[in-house]
């Protein structure tokens, strides 16, 4: 009687397990209405990062610790783009 229960609960549990694979793999096709629609780009961005501590400086010549280093990368990520030949734009 216990293994016919282990086999019934095993083969509910593929089932579902099935099931949730398969769903997710159902492509979603846009709607009409958002087809004519380009993203648009807020006007103010806002970047919000955990730090453990305030940094001493955000001035660049004078940081010298790994915190102030992490805020500077978020700071001057993205100003530069490069073209196919890995010059500046």
């Amino acid at each position: 009687m216990i293994n016919k229960s282990r086999w019934v609960l095993a083969l509910v549990c593929l089932l579902i397990t099935a099931l949730f694979l398969l769903g997710g793999c159902a492509g979603q096709k846009p709607s009409e209405q958002d087809q004519g629609k380009e993203d648009v780009t807020p006007q103010e961005a806002v970047l919000i990062y955990n730090l453990s501590a305030e940094p001493e400086t955000l001035d660049v010549a004078m940081a010298t610790g790994k915190l102030e280093a992490t805020v500077q990368m978020a700071m001057f990520e993205g100003l530069t783009r490069l073209d196919e030949n890995s010059q500046p734009v």
